[in-house]
C-alpha cells in the first residue's frame, strides 16, 4: 500500500466502523504478523502496550472508534490511562464492523512506511516508528492544534522531549506523512 492509497483511505468519509471484537493479542499478531520486530515481542510486555497505545491513537484519531479512547503526552507520547488499564487486565475489545481488514491494512501500510522513506538513514523499528508517529500527530494536532506551522519547530520539540528519537530525516519523512494522512497543514 502506498502513501497515496493510504490518503485516499482516509479521505473517503465512508469508512467508520468498529473493528470485530478481538482480544489486544490476536488482533494485532494478525496486523504485524510479516513484521520481525512485533514477532519478537512478548505480548504482556511494555513493548506491546506501546505498540499497542500508539496503534489504537493513530486510528482513532482519524479512522475508527474502537472505545472512545481520551490521550494524554506522555513519556513515549500519546497514553490513554483507560486502554492502559483495559491492556493490562486483558479486557481491550472492539465491535463489529466490514472494515476490519481494511483498517488493519492501513496500520500495515503506516508501520512498512518506515522501510520506504529515502533518507539514507537506518530505520525506526516498530515500536520507536509507532511512536514518532503517533508523538508527532500528537504534538501537532493536540498540543500545537495548528498555532506551529513550521515543521522545524514540531521536529525540534520531539527531539528535545525524545532524544533517542533522533534521526533527523526520518522524522522529516514522518511528520509529512502524518500530515497527508491526516489531512493537516
Amino acid at each position: 500500500m502506498n502513501r497515496r492509497e493510504l490518503k485516499n483511505f482516509v479521505d473517503n468519509k465512508k469508512i467508520r466502523g468498529k473493528l470485530a471484537i478481538m482480544k489486544a493479542g490476536e488482533l494485532f499478531a494478525k496486523l504485524y504478523k510479516e513484521d520481525e520486530d512485533f514477532t519478537k515481542i512478548k505480548i504482556d510486555s511494555f513493548d506491546f502496550r506501546l505498540i499497542m497505545q500508539k496503534s489504537i491513537y493513530l486510528l482513532e484519531k482519524n479512522w475508527l472508534n474502537l472505545g472512545s479512547y481520551s490521550f494524554n503526552w506522555y513519556k513515549y507520547g500519546p497514553f490513554s490511562p483507560k486502554l492502559n488499564c483495559d491492556l493490562m487486565n486483558n479486557t481491550f475489545s472492539t465491535n463489529d464492523s466490514p472494515f476490519q481488514d481494511r483498517a488493519l491494512d492501513i496500520l500495515r501500510g503506516l508501520s512498512q512506511q518506515r522501510f520506504r522513506s529515502e533518507t539514507g538513514e537506518e530505520p525506526y523499528d516498530l515500536k520507536n516508528w509507532l511512536e514518532l508517529l503517533g508523538s508527532l500527530l500528537f504534538l501537532k494536532r493536540e498540543i500545537y492544534q495548528g498555532e506551529i506551522n513550521n515543521n522545524e519547530v514540531i521536529l525540534e520539540k520531539l527531539i528535545k522531549e525524545k532524544p533517542y528519537l533522533n534521526k533527523k530525516k526520518t522524522n522529516a519523512y514522518g511528520l509529512d506523512l502524518i500530515k497527508e494522512m491526516y489531512c493537516l497543514d
